[in-house]
């Protein structure tokens, strides 16, 4: 539920707002261990950092749900975080880098 309105809230360009909402998001999900969740915080986190042109912290965060879907063996998260990382490099204007 945080999430779905961190993504709103991110769509809406509220930033802070949506940073706020993932942030909760993401402390709950480490509590109860909620991987793909966490997964999912981490990276929309990343995406909204991208968004606001902090491209280290975006992908310092997408990194890290890289990681959380390594250790969960999850090639499908793995691969929507792969690809994240892949846009941000579009954004910074590498695209040859994320490929």
């Amino acid at each position: 539920m945080l999430a779905d309105i961190g993504d709103v809230q991110r769509t809406r360009r509220h930033y802070g707002e949506a940073i706020e909402h993932y942030e909760r998001g993401l402390e709950i999900a480490r509590r109860i261990e909620e991987g793909y969740l966490v997964g999912y915080a981490l990276n929309a986190l990343g995406d909204t950092y991208a968004r606001m042109g902090e491209f280290r912290r975006a992908d310092r965060l997408i990194r890290q749900g890289i990681l959380q879907a390594e250790e969960r063996e999850s090639p499908y998260e793995r691969g929507m975080y792969e690809t994240s990382l892949g846009m941000l490099r579009c954004d910074q204007g590498e695209p040859a880098k994320g490929l």
